[in-house]
């Protein structure tokens, strides 16, 4: 099961990181994931970052998963 302390300590230790590597590292599905996101991101110690595709094309066929980073504020 999923915790508030393990997600935490998974964000502190990577500067950006994907939803989609939450989801492979943590071994949860991404709205399990999102759900305990808000917690933090509600306390202003997590963010959601901007993301540019590598392409530059903007087409947005990449899944949403792969595409939506969050970033731990220190």
């Amino acid at each position: 099961m999923l915790s508030l302390s393990r997600l935490k300590q998974l964000l502190q230790r990577q500067p950006k990181i994907s939803l989609q590597e939450l989801s492979v590292q943590l071994q949860e599905d991404h709205d399990t994931i999102k759900y305990l996101l808000q917690y933090f991101m509600l306390r202003g110690q997590v963010i959601e970052c901007p993301y540019q595709p590598a392409c530059g094309t903007g087409c947005h066929q990449c899944s949403q998963a792969n595409i939506i980073y969050y970033a731990w504020q220190k």
